[in-house]
């Protein structure tokens, strides 16, 4: 196809077909049912199809990976994220890389990458197995339990670590409880798919979460100057302490202000979609003996007593393909969302100003022509095969693919593999994990639980 063609004003314009409901009860569909009302409106107006939701706006959802690659190459004075992405704007704070657009996103883009990637991201594997095995410790043992609170443990404690740098103290003890209680009180789908009433938070759950959000921004901004103030010789191994040192390609440091956005981006980004993701594909795996039983085996082949500490684990076929058939049957973001600033053709229809064009990566993850039998858990279609980065997109796509990619792979990885090797889990009785809302996220129903029949092997040392 050919790329995106803007128009004059002036052309007639049309938008695609869609549900004729009121936008609140469109709203509703979306925060109770996403899934099924996506696969239904698909089904019934085909591609592309057009949501009015209440708050929000219309939204136009494609899912075709030559419409989506044309969406995701589009100049940002055609195709806008940061009004496409406005409903994480109280969460991440104005200066956040998800609400930058063109060469300011680019050179944010370029200071972020390395400390996420590479040997810097390689210094953390002892520290995210280590902090996996003393989770484990704490497992109740013979009875039903949920994944979800065992896995926040897990990733909370891992970015508190590596990317704020905190090892211990009262400082950690009470940023922990508060960012925790932000992260739930922010699950409600409420809050973020009507950030309008973020403006007027004088009561109610807005309230609280207004009240939340800012004693977690005060106090990570303070942080953030207190590690400033230190003024260390060099940088140590964490983010945190990466990016104080890091400048952009004219030289300038980032602000304390961006700083502090830049980790509420990481902690919510990173934190809750890593957790999510990961009880996802451990409820997947103990769902499907077969696969369980390679992975287990794969793992066993690693030698030495410590050897899932070692970059050598990374590189386990099995493994990579669990979680990347994961990500795709359940891509803890389904959507992303671009404002259209010009008239402008996409796959055919012209889209006019102001609404906003959603590639669907939901519906492209369960295109039967990408994937067949596409419901199915079947990892073997990942072993050996690099995915197409416009029909695997769990991580969103073009040069706006999230930043900590690299970082959520490795860390999804190593904790699976402590797990599976220090565990045996397996599913209690009772209803299987199916999605529902967390805010704009994907998530498995509490319901859905595990028991942990043993722990093996569970050898504790102090963290790195």
């Amino acid at each position: 196809m050919t790329p995106l063609q803007t128009l004059r004003e002036g052309t007639g314009l049309s938008l695609p077909p869609g549900p004729r409901s009121p936008s609140g009860v469109q709203l509703a569909w979306v925060i109770a049912r996403p899934t099924e009302y996506w696969e239904a409106c698909a089904r019934r107006y085909g591609e592309p199809f057009t949501l009015r939701i209440l708050g929000l706006g219309t939204w136009v959802h494609f899912w075709s990976p030559d419409v989506l690659r044309q969406i995701f190459a589009a100049d940002p004075g055609v195709l806008e994220a940061r009004e496409g992405n406005r409903t994480v704007r109280p969460l991440f704070g104005p200066n956040s890389i998800f609400l930058l657009d063109g060469p300011v996103h680019l050179r944010r883009r370029r200071v972020l990458l390395p400390p996420l990637h590479g040997q810097p991201l390689l210094a953390h594997l002892d520290v995210i197995a280590e902090l996996t095995r003393q989770a484990i410790a704490a497992w109740p043992l013979g009875r039903p339990f949920g994944l979800r609170p065992h896995m926040k443990t897990i990733t909370m404690q891992v970015i508190l670590r590596t990317v704020f740098g905190l090892h211990e103290g009262d400082q950690l003890r009470q940023l922990t409880a508060d960012l925790t209680e932000l992260l739930e009180v922010a699950g409600s789908p409420f809050l973020l798919l009507m950030p309008g009433l973020l403006d007027r938070a004088w009561f109610g759950p807005w309230k609280r979460f207004a009240r939340l959000l800012r004693r977690a921004r005060t106090n990570i901004l303070s942080l953030v100057a207190t590690r400033r103030g230190a003024r260390v010789d060099g940088p140590g191994q964490d983010v945190l302490s990466l990016l104080l040192h890091a400048t952009d390609e004219e030289g300038q440091f980032m602000s304390d202000e961006q700083l502090r956005d830049e980790l509420m981006s990481l902690l919510f980004a990173g934190h809750e979609t890593t957790e999510l993701a990961l009880t996802w594909t451990l409820h997947l795996l103990l769902a499907h003996p077969q696969a369980l039983l390679r992975v287990r085996e794969e793992l066993a082949s690693v030698p030495g007593p410590r050897g899932l500490d070692d970059a050598r684990a990374l590189q386990l076929e099995y493994l990579d393909a669990v979680v990347k058939e994961s990500l795709r049957l359940w891509p803890v973001v389904p959507t992303v969302g671009r404002r259209v600033k010009v008239p402008t053709q996409i796959g055919g229809w012209t889209i006019p100003v102001g609404v906003n064009v959603a590639p669907m990566i939901y519906l492209t993850h369960r295109r039967p022509d990408l994937y067949p039998d596409p419901d199915l858990f079947r990892p073997e279609r990942f072993v050996g095969v690099k995915p197409d980065p416009h029909a695997w997109l769990p991580f969103g796509g073009g040069q706006r693919r999230c930043v900590g990619m690299a970082f959520a792979l490795v860390e999804m990885k190593v904790v699976l593999a402590t797990v599976l090797t220090a565990t045996r889990l397996s599913l209690a009785p009772g209803p299987s994990a199916a999605p529902r809302r967390r805010g704009v996220l994907l998530a498995p129903t509490d319901r859905a639980r595990v028991i942990l029949e043993e722990r093996r092997n569970l050898r504790l040392r102090p963290c790195p």
